[in-house]
């Protein structure tokens, strides 16, 4: 992974990947140095249910505890199921919302929700939640 670096003024920031550190202070012996990840968010929950009978009539309620990185933007949630790695792409915004709604989903299915949290060009660790639609009738 490429360490990137940036000087502003006093400031010099290096980051690689979802991780970066601020120096702050002269070039003495009095410099400062703080570092940051970008923490993904927790307690995912994924509540499937139907709208009706049909084959895509599946829907799942998917909720989740905020990142804790007050630097965070935005969430990227990649859904997925068997053969199919990135079956729908969702960008939610901002990263104090917690929950997102998808309609139209196959019933039987298993479906798996890949989560990553944003700052800029900085992307957190991913983590899932997975879940089965009903199968007909619908519940």
């Amino acid at each position: 992974m490429r360490t990137k670096a940036l000087l502003l003024g006093a400031f010099l920031v290096l980051w690689a990947g979802p991780a970066y550190a601020v120096f702050a202070g002269t070039a003495t012996t009095n410099a400062s140095f703080q570092t940051a990840t970008l923490q993904p968010p927790t307690n995912l929950a994924a509540v499937p249910g139907c709208t009706g009978g049909g084959p895509t009539q599946g829907t799942v309620a998917l909720s989740w505890t905020p990142s804790s990185s007050s630097f965070a933007q935005s969430y990227t949630v990649v859904r997925s199921y068997a053969g199919v790695p990135n079956d729908n792409t969702t960008t939610v915004t901002p990263a104090s919302v917690s929950t997102l709604a998808q309609t139209g989903l196959r019933r039987g299915r298993t479906y798996t929700w890949t989560f990553r949290t944003n700052a800029g060009s900085w992307i957190s660790a991913p983590v899932g939640v997975s879940a089965t639609m009903p199968s007909p009738p619908c519940p």
